[in-house]
């Protein structure tokens, strides 16, 4: 009888681990979003390397959406047989309420992340400027001039993120072709 329940613990174990050959899927890891939209995750692979590309989902009206705040790239090879990994973020922008999103590796393999959610009291996909660790965030690649309340220019350029981490503490308006918007730093 012990000889049976160890024969097929066994087998068991085998079908699981694909009878003694490594599962070169990569998996997904460590996924969290922080409050501000920030989504940081893992993706553990065996070193041979390969081209991915990854998108965010979010699950909108029944239905699974891809939405902004994707990733592609080539993971070179290694010479390890260990398994790797390479730790990425993407921005995602969330309404008030329930948000909920998950991860998708379209190529090279095709693998789906668990869901995860961010339940927030404000919104930061309602036109309103988008700020998180002293960066804004646009939509788009836009010209833009912050001015301070006196009215003098204190930032001017062309970007879709702005560092504004040397500007002072105080009230500023951001200027774009699409808005006006008062801001507090």
């Amino acid at each position: 009888m012990k000889t049976k329940i160890i024969l097929f613990n066994y087998l068991i174990a085998r079908s699981i681990f694909g009878f003694g050959q490594n599962d070169n899927t990569p998996k997904f890891s460590n996924i969290s979003i922080d409050k501000m939209g920030k989504i940081q995750y893992t993706v553990y692979y065996f070193p041979n390397g390969f081209d991915f590309v990854i998108s965010v989902e979010q699950l909108k009206n029944d239905k699974w959406v891809t939405i902004n705040g994707g990733m592609a790239g080539i993971i070179t090879p290694t010479n390890s047989s260990e398994l790797d990994t390479i730790s990425f973020s993407s921005q995602v922008k969330f309404h008030k309420g329930i948000n909920t999103y998950r991860l998708r590796m379209i190529y090279p393999n095709q693998i789906t992340s668990e869901e995860f959610q961010l339940v927030s009291d404000v919104s930061n996909d309602d036109g309103s400027l988008w700020i998180m660790d002293n960066v804004i965030y646009l939509d788009d690649i836009e010209r833009y001039e912050i001015l301070d309340t006196v009215g003098r220019v204190a930032l001017k350029g062309e970007s879709k993120t702005i560092n504004i981490s040397a500007l002072p503490q105080g009230s500023y308006y951001f200027y774009t072709k699409k808005a006006t918007i008062l801001f507090t730093k």
